[in-house]
């Protein structure tokens, strides 16, 4: 995960710096579990152990969902406007995005999810599965001659 996602987060002038980063955190922290893992075991058996890192898995997932931004298929330009939004208006999305998961997941509805980011891009619309009608529209709109 810390690969693809600074891959894709990092400006080109910095990614090499980013990618440096990403990799020495992932070696670090496969460090400290390699040397964590034996004292736990005897501490806690093997169930409680892997509860402790099961709790921090939990712990993780939250701070995900605060703030890690969705970066998947976006050209750098609609990066750069995915990161302009400031780090409490998306953390306020993602919280109301558990709900949204709830009823999807859990009870098998199929409701509308909220939309965060606005692009006015044709790719935006091929990637999200949009209509052939959608899609002719939009390339149109691109096509016009600013007015």
């Amino acid at each position: 995960m810390p690969f693809t996602y600074s891959a894709e987060a990092f400006p080109l002038y910095i990614r090499d710096i980013g990618m440096s980063f990403a990799t020495a955190t992932t070696w670090f922290w496969n460090f400290i579990l390699s040397i964590t893992w034996p004292s736990l075991v005897l501490a806690f058996k093997p169930q409680g152990a892997f509860g402790w890192y099961a709790a921090w898995c939990c712990i993780l997932w939250v701070l995900i969902l605060l703030f890690v931004r969705e970066t998947k298929g976006r050209t750098l330009e609609e990066l750069d406007q995915i990161f302009a939004v400031p780090l409490s208006t998306h953390a306020a999305y993602g919280l109301r995005q558990i709900p949204y998961g709830f009823k999807k997941f859990v009870l098998f509805q199929n409701p509308t999810p909220e939309v965060l980011y606005e692009f006015e891009t044709e790719s935006d619309v091929s990637s999200t599965g949009g209509d052939e009608k959608a899609r002719k529209e939009v390339k149109e709109d691109l096509e016009k001659p600013n007015a």
